[in-house]
């Protein structure tokens, strides 16, 4: 519920990830139409329940989480990002967590930085509304490295 309380608070002060995506008569490039955001649902959470084994939870991907990867989203309705959690025992034996989103979101390095800020805004160390400067992501993308 923290995850999904989280998202929700950052969705709301980000619109861009809600926004919905149009392209003009079909043919001109693609719009954020952040002036939708607001009647676009917020991300979608998706929890799945799973029994570890003895040995605790299976290191692959799980199947939950594989079978949803390649799920369409929906960017003309503001369908851009989604998250899967497999709770092992109840979270007794860890969870693990899949963000999925749409390209035009989020590129390979956007979604490091996005996971990062997102853990920035739970621990309260940032507010939702307070993106990083460029410079502040680029120093902290190269100390990662």
């Amino acid at each position: 519920e923290r995850l999904r309380a989280l998202l929700a608070e950052v969705a709301r002060a980000q619109p861009l990830l809600r926004a919905p995506i149009r392209r003009p008569f079909g043919l001109l490039p693609p719009v954020y139409r952040t002036d939708l955001a607001a009647r676009a649902t917020l991300p979608r959470i998706e929890v799945h329940e799973r029994e570890a084994g003895p040995d605790g939870p299976d290191r692959a991907v799980p199947e939950p989480i594989q079978a949803r990867l390649n799920d369409r989203l929906d960017g003309r309705h503001g369908d851009l990002l989604r998250c899967d959690v497999v709770r092992w025992n109840g979270g007794a034996a860890g969870s693990d967590v899949a963000f999925t989103w749409l390209h035009m979101l989020l590129d390979g390095s956007g979604s490091e930085r996005f996971v990062r800020w997102l853990d920035e805004v739970g621990r309260g160390a940032r507010r939702a509304d307070q993106l990083p400067e460029e410079a502040e992501a680029r120093t902290a993308w190269s100390s990662s490295l």
